[in-house]
């Protein structure tokens, strides 16, 4: 009887073993699955692809945006010329006491009408040779990183329409 009972108490011991260690592996495939999962998600993510942006260069950003008509384009000229900075300090750090009014009304309504900026920064590398008002197409490589102003590694820079008269 005990050599019985030994053998059932040891075929149930190496049985529990055998189920407990099937655990662990399928365990550890599960978190290998995800790792690998996660490592390619991350690869495709970190994929450096190239896209084209245009839009109007003002103080070393780029307001991205379709080419407005001519007329729309002079008023646009105007604001930015007079109120840009000023709009930008207000967006940047906004502040009651800051006068948003002009002599020729709310500028703050303008840029709302518009849209307001969608601006992506140029670093002074790639800035030399443009002026204020230059509609321009610039190449970026990898992500653009949606932060204010927003930024991205830039590769290369055309000047579609020079801005005449500054």
């Amino acid at each position: 009887m005990r050599k019985i009972l030994f053998f059932f108490i040891s075929f149930f011991i190496l049985l529990g073993a055998m189920f407990i260690w099937s655990l662990i592996d399928n365990y550890a495939q599960e978190f290998e699955n995800k790792r690998s999962t996660a490592r390619s998600n991350s690869l495709k993510m970190n994929e450096e692809t190239e896209e084209q942006i245009t839009g109007y260069f003002y103080f070393g950003f780029i307001d991205m945006r379709e080419k407005f008509e001519e007329e729309a384009q002079e008023q646009y000229f105007y604001y930015m010329d007079h109120y840009f900075q000023q709009y930008y300090n207000k967006i940047i750090l906004p502040d009651e006491r800051i006068d948003s009014k002009s002599p020729e009304g709310n500028y703050v309504e303008y840029f709302q009408e518009i849209n307001g900026l969608n601006l992506l920064e140029i670093s002074s590398n790639y800035s030399k040779g443009l002026g204020n008002g230059d509609y321009i197409s610039i190449q970026v490589k990898g992500p653009v990183f949606e932060s204010f102003p927003m930024q991205a590694k830039i590769t290369r820079i055309e000047i579609i329409h020079s801005r005449k008269g500054i």
